[in-house]
């Protein structure tokens, strides 16, 4: 998993999910 937000709370969030598409959705990680 490549770390490219610039929010990282946003990134927690992704990688805590158990939804992938969220992360690429909301900020295009």
């Amino acid at each position: 998993m490549t770390i490219q937000c610039h929010n990282l709370f946003f990134v927690i969030v992704c990688f805590v999910s158990t939804d992938a598409d969220v992360c690429t959705d909301r900020r295009g990680c």
